[in-house]
């Protein structure tokens, strides 16, 4: 399965999707996450969550916590 990594609510829905109907068992953002390293957070932030920090590690979030 490939998806457009740019739309993250569309490739989150359709991940879920393909682990729910066993088409996949597991997902991978490789390509994604080399071509940006904080594309959970960005991902984090365009879903709407309130403390998009929390999905960095540790040394990465925590300049975002001030």
């Amino acid at each position: 399965m490939t998806g457009d990594c740019r739309k993250p609510k569309r490739f989150i829905e359709q991940a879920e999707a393909a682990l729910a109907e066993g088409q996949a068992d597991v997902v991978v953002l490789a390509h994604a996450l080399l071509d940006d390293p904080r594309w959970t957070y960005h991902a984090a932030k365009k879903l709407g969550m309130d403390q998009s920090s929390h999905v960095l590690l540790p040394p990465y979030g925590h300049w975002l916590k001030r």
